[in-house]
């Protein structure tokens, strides 16, 4: 009898071919969309005369590695699960007629298919990140900065919250949670894919995600090319930077207590500066991708359930106070990320109810 079931679960999904109509079927929109855009920055590399610079297998490894961490995480927590509550008479069979019910549901194939666009698709976004510069050299950080003044009152933002913040002892707790953010975004965006019980939701969310790093993350970040406040001593070496107070004051912290923010932020100069392709390659302060895609991510749980959409709207608050007082960016950045985002879900939305549901 378990065996048959083992064999059920690698018989599971009826097919490639099954799966790949099945996948089409569901998410065709995000198909064409990861397609395109990954097509499209092969062929502006190449075009600018930067194809070197372009790779689509930076997060590949990552994709993998994560989707192994699920898995495992799944089999652990459901197995106790299974044990503790449940108590089936045979535990090994029910769990594998649970889990292959469950793979047959998702597809095996989709899932492993959309995980591996996705990473390409990040792969193409890091790849045109570091050639930001090259394109269009970084040339607003002194801008936004004064446009913060002036949106503060005069009042550099990351003063404003720095007493505060100071005297609470609060920066390594906010370095920890702005680090975070990676694995929020890429399990909210993991969830969507394996989730296919609401097609709204996990469409809405998913071309919102894409729209988001094309959008923000890409176009607008070439237009307004800046490195962001940890840089401007470095972008404008002959002026008096008003970041060097921060800067110091975060190096002291990280005498205390390790400040990963700074080791990227060097990690992430010394990779520019050699025009290499790694994870988390390209600098990019405006707009601030982490206010948002955690912006929408907060959108998103608006839908699935209150109590978790209050929770997501203070971690936001945090990574956006985190992105000022870690010097990662301008306070604008984020402003500018929330409006976008917010833009962009609801476009997305609207397009949702009057083609997507007409089309049924």
């Amino acid at each position: 009898m378990v065996f048959s079931h083992i064999a059920k679960v690698i018989r599971v999904g009826g097919g490639v071919k099954q799966s790949l109509r099945t996948l089409w079927r569901k998410d065709s929109v995000v198909l064409t969309l990861l397609a395109f855009f990954i097509a499209a920055s092969a062929f502006f590399a190449f075009f600018v005369g930067e194809s070197g610079r372009f790779s689509l297998f930076i997060y590949p490894g990552v994709a993998i590695f994560s989707l192994t961490v699920v898995g495992v995480g799944f089999f652990i927590v459901y197995s106790l699960y299974l044990l503790l509550i449940l108590r089936p008479e045979r535990p090994v069979t029910f769990f594998i007629a649970r889990v292959s019910g469950k793979l047959k549901e998702v597809g095996v194939a989709r899932v492993l298919l959309m995980v591996m666009l996705f990473s390409f698709f990040l792969s193409s976004v890091s790849s045109l990140k570091t050639l930001i510069p090259v394109i269009n050299p970084f040339s607003w950080d002194y801008f936004f900065y004064e446009m913060d003044r002036l949106i503060m009152g005069g009042h550099q933002p990351w003063k404003l919250v720095h007493g505060l913040i100071s005297t609470l002892d609060l920066t390594m707790p906010i370095n920890a949670l702005y680090n975070g953010w990676f694995f929020f975004v890429f399990g909210v965006l993991l969830w969507q894919i394996l989730d296919v019980s609401n097609r709204r939701r996990r469409e809405v969310y998913l071309i919102s995600y894409i729209l988001c790093w094309v959008v923000n993350g890409t176009i607008l970040a070439t237009i307004f090319s800046s490195a962001g406040p940890a840089f401007f001593g470095r972008i404008y070496p002959g002026l008096e930077n008003p970041y060097q107070p921060l800067m110091s004051y975060l190096a002291v912290a990280n005498e205390g207590n390790p400040i990963w923010a700074l080791v990227i932020q060097d990690y992430l100069w010394d990779v520019y500066s050699t025009g290499s392709l790694q994870i988390g390659s390209g600098i990019s302060a405006m707009p601030s991708m982490h206010v948002s895609l955690a912006w929408l991510g907060f959108l998103h749980f608006c839908r699935v359930q209150a109590g978790l959409a209050v929770l997501v709207f203070l971690y936001v608050v945090v990574i956006l106070v985190g992105s000022v007082h870690l010097a990662w960016h301008y306070a604008a950045d984020g402003i500018l990320a929330v409006a976008t985002t917010t833009i962009i879900w609801r476009m997305v939305d609207a397009w949702y109810q009057s083609v997507r549901i007409r089309s049924r």
